[in-house]
């Protein structure tokens, strides 16, 4: 079943005109987690790079350089054909290490059920925060309509009693109706324009 919902525009103050889904997109666009969306993901993406990168082969280089004062000399009978060299006082050494994460108990994988569940929250949450700002607009969207249609229905109101009262003003100066007639209406006449003066304040506050 397909549902249709009809919203009419809400015309502002400026004479521009709001539509329901810009207000979504303008109060998304404003909205303080919004930013916070993009950086999280990029943060949980750099998480997994690293998990990943464990599991890789690592090379460390090791270099090492000593220096003795003195050396070892061994002597030698002068009948022996053989001699032994007499080291060098300084020596140098360099190591070249592989290593390979071959197990680690599961850690690896708990972390990333761990960063993949504080992901799926972080962005509940914002969706929560998100529905509560919408039903917000869509209060305070619908007010407006319903002010704007009430201010339309004053205003054709007002233009009723303004031609009444042009007709009792000269029925007045003819001696056919009295003055209180004319008061009364003016009084509705008054009440009518608090009420839209109380519309346009409403309109704003929305």
């Amino acid at each position: 079943m397909t549902t249709l919902l009809l919203v009419l525009p809400v015309r502002l103050y400026s004479g521009d005109t709001l539509h329901l889904d810009d207000a979504y997109r303008r109060a998304a666009e404003r909205f303080p987690l919004a930013g916070n969306i993009a950086v999280q993901q990029q943060v949980y993406e750099l998480k997994s790079d690293n998990l990943a990168a464990q599991y890789l082969p690592s090379l460390s280089l090791a270099a090492q350089a000593t220096y003795q004062s003195e050396t070892i000399k061994i002597p030698l009978p002068a009948t022996l054909p053989i001699s032994i060299p007499e080291p060098y006082n300084d020596q140098y050494s360099v190591t070249l290490s592989l290593n390979q994460l071959i197990y680690d108990g599961g850690t690896i994988s708990a972390q990333r059920t761990i960063d993949a569940t504080q992901r799926r929250v972080d962005e509940k949450s914002v969706e929560v925060q998100m529905y509560a700002l919408k039903q917000q607009i869509n209060e305070a969207y619908f007010s407006l309509l319903l002010l704007q249609e009430r201010e339309k229905s004053l205003a054709l109101l007002e233009q009723e009693i303004k031609e009444k009262l042009e007709v009792l003003n000269s029925r007045v100066r003819n001696g056919v109706v009295l003055r209180g007639s004319v008061d009364a209406l003016s009084a509705e006449l008054l009440k009518l324009r608090q009420n839209r003066r109380d519309i346009t304040t409403g309109k704003r506050s929305a």
